[in-house]
């Protein structure tokens, strides 16, 4: 559980972004609201485009959720956590 914690932290630390409006989390499962349902969507797209898989909340649709697996290596968290910020990117540049 200790590990939980600091990959929680990971987390929280390193997933901000300004065109994050809020962040709910418990553990490693962190819901990302952004702007609108449609930023929202185009934001899940590019991730699966770049390899992260995720969507959005069926009740919240202007949230994407983070789930990954409790025995993720801080090196992949890192990775994640660099491409769902890339897709971010990318799909507000457009």
């Amino acid at each position: 559980m200790k590990e939980v914690k600091k990959k929680e932290q990971i987390l929280v630390d390193q997933l901000t972004h300004p065109a994050i409006i809020h962040r709910n989390h418990k553990g490693l499962w962190m819901s990302l609201q952004f702007e609108s349902s449609v930023l929202t969507k185009k934001i899940a797209e590019s991730c699966v485009q770049n390899g992260i898989i995720t969507d959005w909340f069926l009740f919240a649709e202007d949230r994407i959720r983070i789930a990954p697996p409790l025995c993720i290596t801080k090196i992949e968290l890192e990775e994640v956590i660099e491409g769902i910020l890339k897709s971010i990117n990318q799909v507000i540049a457009h």
